[in-house]
């Protein structure tokens, strides 16, 4: 079943936890959708697609409210589907998403890996946030009013997988800034001339 709703910023919910749903994949439907849904296995998840491109993304669902036509996602995912606020999007609810059994994430601040245990905070804010997770998705996680962004570079046994109620295997990639850290320094290594080279120049 495919819904066609007008998709909204979660600022414009006005619901007492939007500043929270902000960082993390869950969002928030009519109430509306609930005869048309198949809530057999409990848990649902759906994709948003933006008609315009194509683009899709995998989210899980926070609440059904009583704002018939409208869904509120968090904004980055607004950017991510390059969407205006207000404009149609096809929701579809997706079944026989796997449990997760592991993950490979990316931070992109080595500050992340700083600090005191980040796979503790990476792996709680997975199971209050992102009930689902997807290959190529960059999660946002707000600790200590900082933000800390993560991508999942892959993800077992699927390209999407369930996160609650499963163990899943964490590996960390270097982080993004330290590799261009890295690259920065390199380049600058190579364009500078060795004093033999300066040398031969002055001779």
């Amino acid at each position: 079943m495919e819904f066609t709703l007008n998709a909204y910023s979660m600022v414009f919910s006005e619901h007492n936890m939007a500043n929270k749903l902000e960082y993390g994949n869950k969002i928030l439907l009519p109430s509306s959708m609930l005869p048309d849904l198949d809530l057999e296995n409990g848990t649902v998840y759906f994709s948003i697609m933006n008609p315009r491109n194509c683009k899709e993304i995998f989210v899980g669902v926070h609440e059904y409210n009583d704002s018939p036509g409208i869904c509120f996602i968090p904004h980055s995912m607004i950017e991510c589907l390059h969407l205006s606020d207000g404009e149609p999007t096809i929701v579809k609810q997706i079944k026989e998403v796997p449990l997760g059994s592991y993950i490979k994430i990316k931070p992109y601040e080595k500050a992340f890996i700083e600090l005191s245990d980040p796979k503790a905070i990476l792996e709680r804010f997975i199971s209050e946030n992102y009930p689902i997770l997807s290959k190529g998705e960059v999660m946002i996680i707000n600790y200590l009013d900082i933000q800390y962004h993560i991508e999942v570079m892959e993800c077992n046994p699927d390209k999407t997988i369930q996160t609650t109620n499963c163990d899943i295997n964490v590996d960390f990639e270097r982080p993004l800034d330290m590799i261009e850290e890295e690259t920065k320094e390199e380049t600058k290594e190579e364009t500078i001339p060795s004093p033999s080279m300066v040398q031969n120049t002055v001779a």
